[in-house]
């Protein structure tokens, strides 16, 4: 299945709701942005990006409001929970993937 970047958009990030792009500065450093209401919006931010020599990350949640930034309790909207599991590097939480998948089968 081969999907534009808007197609892809409009099955991860729900319909409604304030939309973020965050763009990675390098050296630990964010820039989280309001990339407007719909996805066309997002993919238009996304578009203006792409030529740069930046990594360009899309929020999954959308946002009750734009001012309100990306914080758990601004989040209005998600299509699925996501997880993700640190395994075998500094700092991880599981050692082996089995290890991480026993822990997420003990929590469902």
């Amino acid at each position: 299945m081969n999907l534009t970047t808007q197609q892809f958009l409009e099955l991860i990030v729900p319909q409604t709701g304030e939309k973020f792009i965050s763009i990675d500065r390098g050296a630990g450093r964010w820039n989280d942005m309001w990339a407007g209401e719909t996805h066309a919006d997002m993919l238009e931010f996304i578009e203006k990006y792409q030529s740069k020599t930046v990594n360009i990350y899309h929020a999954n949640a959308t946002f009750i409001d734009a001012d309100g930034g990306r914080k758990a309790a601004n989040v209005a909207n998600l299509k699925a929970l996501w997880l993700d599991l640190d395994v075998q590097k500094k700092g991880a939480s599981y050692d082996s993937q089995k290890d991480a998948i026993a822990a997420v089968m003990g929590f469902v």
